[in-house]
């Protein structure tokens, strides 16, 4: 394992692979941390989420977010999406904080 900033991981393993032969994978633990890896379904709503945002584009729609509501694949302009005031769940933050530290 090896500390951010310590070196590059990529190239540890690069080397750990041309000394030994043997198959080496890298894991960003702050990537792991922050979700793993995508599910088949996470990749279907990515894809669909950007064909959709593609669609917009060329039918000349700018400025709107483009996301998923009860099954449905739906644009909102950015303007009602910054106007929104949301409270932050300070339970939430407090606990990313203390995993991230």
């Amino acid at each position: 394992m090896m500390a951010e900033g310590y070196g590059h991981g990529f190239d540890v393993a690069r080397q750990i692979q041309d000394q030994t032969g043997l198959e080496t994978r890298v894991i960003v633990l702050g990537h792991l941390q922050r979700g793993g890896s995508p599910l088949a379904s996470d990749r279907i709503i990515a894809s669909r989420l950007g064909a959709r945002a593609s669609e917009l584009l060329v039918a000349g729609q700018h400025g709107v977010q483009v996301g998923l509501i009860s099954g449905d694949y739906v644009s909102t302009p950015l303007a009602e999406v910054t106007s929104r005031h949301r409270e932050i769940n300070l339970h939430l933050y407090e606990l990313a904080r203390s995993l991230s530290g």
